[in-house]
C-alpha cells in the first residue's frame, strides 16, 4: 500500500531486486494525489503499528517544484524500525559488535589489574595538573610578549622593514653580481691560500718550539750587538780617525744607562 500523511494514496504494483543493496518498486497512485508527487518528494518504507505489514509512505513536494510525471523516478530514505532492529539479521550483528566491545574491554580491565601500570596511570594523571599550569603560564607570557611586539604597530613595522630589505637585496645582488663576477673565485683563491699558510704553520711550529729555550739569550746577544753598533756609529761621528773615540762614547753611553744584559737580568 502506498500512503501519503496517513492516507491510502495507491498501491504497489511490481518490485524489481537490481543489487544487494538496490531495489525498484513501482507502485500507482491515486489521480487526486498525483498532482502532489513533485520532484523533493521522498518515499520510505514505515510499519504503521509495531506489529504489522509495511507501507511506503510518499511525502508531498513543494508548490515550487515540478510534479513528477508518469513513469517517473522518486528518490527513497532509509528507515529502520523497532522490528528491523530486533530481527535475527541485525541482533546477529549487533551482538557481534557487543562480543568485541567486550573482548576490548577484558583486555583494558586485565592491564588496569597490573599494580604496576596502575600505580604509573595514577602519576600520570597527577602530572597532568601542573602540566596544564605550565601551559596555562607559557600562554599568558606569549600573550605578554606578543602584546609587547605588536606595541604601537612594531610588528607590521618589522615585517614592512623586512619588505623593504628584500627588495633592495634584489636590486643590489644583480649589481654585484655583475661587478665583481671574480668575487667567487678570489674567495676560493683566499681559501686556498689560507689552507696552505695553515700547513705551512703546522711544519713550522716545531721548529719554533725547538729554538723556543734559546730565544731569551739570543735576544739579549741581539740587544748587546745593537748597543755595541750604536756605540761605534757615534764615534765615528766625532772623529774617524781617532782610535779612542770608541772608548769616549762607550763611556757616556754607560753613564747614561745601564748595558741591556743587566736590563735583563
Amino acid at each position: 500500500m502506498v500512503q501519503v500523511s496517513g492516507l491510502r494514496a495507491g498501491e504497489v504494483s511490481d518490485v524489481d531486486l537490481l543489487s544487494t543493496e538496490e531495489v525498484l518498486v513501482k507502485f500507482k497512485v491515486l489521480e487526486k494525489f498525483a498532482q502532489r508527487v513533485k520532484s523533493d518528494s521522498r518515499i520510505q518504507v514505515v510499519r504503521p503499528f509495531i506489529i504489522g505489514e509495511k507501507v511506503l509512505d510518499l511525502s508531498i513536494g513543494s508548490d515550487e517544484s515540478e510534479a513528477v510525471s508518469e513513469g517517473g523516478k522518486v528518490v527513497s530514505r532509509p528507515s529502520v524500525d523497532l522490528m528491523d532492529l530486533v530481527s535475527g539479521k541485525r541482533m546477529n550483528d549487533f551482538l557481534t559488535s557487543i562480543s568485541g566491545a567486550v573482548d576490548s574491554f577484558k583486555i583494558l580491565t586485565q592491564a588496569i589489574s597490573d599494580p604496576k601500570r596502575t600505580q604509573s596511570f595514577v602519576r600520570t594523571i597527577d602530572r597532568i595538573d601542573p602540566l596544564v599550569a605550565n601551559m596555562n603560564a607559557m600562554s599568558l607570557g606569549v600573550t605578554k610578549v606578543t602584546k609587547a611586539l605588536n606595541r604601537h604597530g612594531r610588528i607590521e613595522q618589522v615585517f614592512a622593514g623586512l619588505a623593504s630589505l628584500s627588495k633592495e637585496l634584489e636590486t643590489i645582488l644583480p649589481e654585484l653580481s655583475n661587478e665583481a663576477p671574480q668575487l667567487g673565485k678570489q674567495l676560493g683563491q683566499l681559501v686556498s691560500s689560507m689552507t696552505i699558510l695553515a700547513k705551512e704553520f703546522e711544519v713550522l711550529t716545531p721548529a719554533l718550539r725547538e729554538v723556543a729555550p734559546d730565544l731569551p739569550h739570543t735576544s739579549r746577544r741581539a740587544v748587546e750587538a745593537l748597543d755595541e753598533a750604536v756605540v761605534l756609529l757615534k764615534a765615528m761621528q766625532k772623529s774617524f780617525f781617532l782610535r779612542g773615540s770608541v772608548k769616549e762614547v762607550k763611556e757616556e753611553e754607560d753613564s747614561q744607562r745601564a748595558p741591556a744584559s743587566q736590563t735583563e737580568e
